[in-house]
């Protein structure tokens, strides 16, 4: 079963996405900053990581870039989750690391396109 990390500060909308990830029959782990999101990263093993982009203490870029300089860690699939529609943050997000965006808003739909999309990939890429 997937496990995910979400990395929301807003609390209505971290619990929104905690329940959607639940009710689709995922375990999660909700947090609210990139500090907490670095230290559950650290100890825990996800399949996957939404990030949202501006959180109070970095941004969604810092926490890939310093997870990614953790090699010793299993790498969970990144989502970067943002309202932003402009193309400079998709490019920046791709390359920064990030699998994949999700545009708020979106629904369990596309959570579960997501994890079908990603568990379905050819197994080189895993």
């Amino acid at each position: 079963m997937p496990r995910f990390l979400i990395v929301e500060d807003s609390e209505a909308l971290r619990e929104i996405l905690h329940d959607v990830v639940v009710d689709l029959g995922h375990e999660v782990i909700s947090v609210a900053d990139g500090t907490k999101a670095l230290e559950a990263l650290a100890v825990t093993d996800f399949s996957f990581a939404l990030v949202d982009l501006n959180l109070p203490d970095m941004t969604g870029f810092d926490i890939i870039r310093r997870f990614v300089g953790n090699p010793s860690t299993p790498r969970p699939c990144f989502v970067l989750m943002t309202g932003q529609i402009d193309k400079s943050v998709e490019t920046e997000a791709l390359a920064a690391g990030f699998d994949h965006r999700l545009s708020k808003p979106f629904g369990a739909e596309d959570v579960e396109s997501l994890v079908a999309r990603w568990q379905s990939r050819p197994v080189a890429q895993k």
